[in-house]
């Protein structure tokens, strides 16, 4: 696997919109991008924009044609460091066939997303072989309250070579905050849960479960000896419980699945009614009985840790101390 080079300051990191464009962000708050931007920069980071992540007139996406030559051309020009998306959507798989993933290989960087993003992350990890970092978009950067845990944890993934531990909230959240950012909807975390104990190690695979349940055999890697992570996003469904459930059984249908060493769940949205009780039951009746941990801080709730997919971790799913170490990134 390529695991791209640190950042360090002054480097230039590329905005482009594999799914939907800042022109979408913008639509639901002007002082976004803006925001995002200036928070980057906090960083030490340049931040420069695909010729296309804008959006056109009449979308909040671009042709195909558009947003290939954006991702492409990222990867190939040698003062770009890193990449990030603006935000997920709906169509970033609509790529996967048109890469070419040869430009990605012989050109490894850093590339950040998460939600949607996880087709081409995969994809980009299979095909090219790349280390890509799970967790945030451009978008999120915006986020004022309760950012401390993600800036942290960007600071570790991808500026440190270190290993690191996954960190756990204080307090989170799954309300709009981008419509609202002073009347936040705050609870208390009770970090981290246990629903099979053991200590496994594995490479890391996984990001939106809603995604990948779409996505071809031959964009994902074989789950034999890995640590699956897994998130969702609440869907507007009556009862995304089952839904939920529906999607852990397309996933057992996956190459390597019953060899997987672990699974990790990020948090999920209190509206989704996800229960631990509907989780192990949807284990037990796969047949699936590896370490596995629940609330974890990423996906579609903030704040939001970084893992890196082809990455390497272990975890402890210990009932009374667990932990979810990332040993290579």
């Amino acid at each position: 696997m390529n695991f791209p080079a640190k950042l360090s300051k002054g480097d230039q990191i590329r905005v482009i919109s594999p799914a939907r464009s800042i022109k979408f962000i913008r639509s639901i708050s002007s002082d976004i991008p803006i925001l995002s931007q200036k928070k980057i920069e906090s960083l030490g980071l340049y931040v420069t924009y695909g010729k296309n992540s804008e959006g056109s007139s009449n979308s909040d996406t671009t042709s195909i044609k558009s947003r290939l030559q954006d991702l492409e051309e990222a990867f190939l020009d040698p003062d770009v460091k890193a990449i990030i998306s603006t935000i997920g959507g709906y169509n970033c798989g609509e790529l996967l066939n048109f890469i070419n993933y040869d430009i990605i290989r012989k050109n490894p960087k850093i590339f950040i997303g998460y939600s949607n993003i996880t087709s081409l992350q995969n994809a980009l990890l299979k095909k090219a072989e790349l280390v890509t970092y799970y967790g945030i978009n451009f978008f999120d950067f915006a986020e004022k309250k309760n950012f401390e845990l993600s800036y942290n944890s960007i600071k570790d993934v991808l500026f440190k070579e270190e290993a690191y531990i996954l960190r756990s909230s204080e307090f989170w959240s799954n309300d709009y905050w981008a419509v609202n950012q002073i009347n936040r909807d705050f609870k208390k975390s009770n970090g981290l849960k246990v629903l099979r104990e053991g200590s496994a190690k594995g490479s890391i695979l996984g990001g939106n479960i809603d995604t990948l349940v779409m996505l071809n055999q031959k964009y994902i890697l074989n789950l034999e000896g890995e640590i699956l992570f897994l998130e969702t996003a609440d869907r507007k469904m009556k009862n995304h419980s089952k839904f939920f459930r529906e999607m852990l059984f397309a996933i057992s249908q996956f190459d390597g699945f019953y060899g997987l060493k672990g699974i990790v769940f990020g948090r999920f949205q209190s509206s989704l009614g996800i229960t631990t009780e509907a989780i192990t039951d949807a284990l037990d009746k796969i047949g699936l009985y590896v370490p596995t941990i629940m609330n974890a801080d990423f996906g579609h709730t903030n704040p939001k840790n970084i893992f890196p997919i082809g990455g390497y971790a272990a975890i402890d799913a210990n009932i009374n101390n667990p932990e979810i170490k990332i040993i290579n990134h």
